[in-house]
């Protein structure tokens, strides 16, 4: 399942660990369109080219039944997942939220970028 969307506070006797559970709703997952899993084929085939891919009955039947397909890595395999639902959100919270993801975006990046420079 998702994980629960966390607001980072300071600490004090209310969120004595520091983190606001923010409220959640469900939507369909937008990789796998609530499907839970992805062919590992992606695209489309002419004839020919599906006959040269899959040249038995068996591996035609194999894909057309899902064998070659892969279990949706931003769900989970369950078709749908936790988003901020912004109409329980206080303003202070919205604006606070979309701060902490804006920083926590640009260190994805950051990682990302060193990661191909072999840093």
């Amino acid at each position: 399942m998702s994980k629960e969307i966390v607001l980072y506070v300071e600490p004090c006797e209310k969120y004595p660990d520091g983190e606001k559970i923010l409220p959640t709703k469900w939507e369909i997952c937008p990789q796998c369109h609530g499907e839970g899993k992805s062919s590992a084929y992606l695209g489309s085939f002419t004839y020919a080219e599906f006959d040269e891919r899959f040249e038995t009955l068996e591996e035609q039947d194999y894909y057309f039944n899902g064998g070659y397909d892969k279990t949706c890595g931003h769900c989970q395999g369950t078709g749908k997942v936790r988003v901020l639902d912004e109409s329980r959100c206080t303003p202070e919270e919205l604006e606070e939220y979309r701060f902490q993801e804006f920083w926590r975006r640009s260190g994805e990046a950051e990682a990302e970028a060193e990661r191909r420079f072999g840093a």
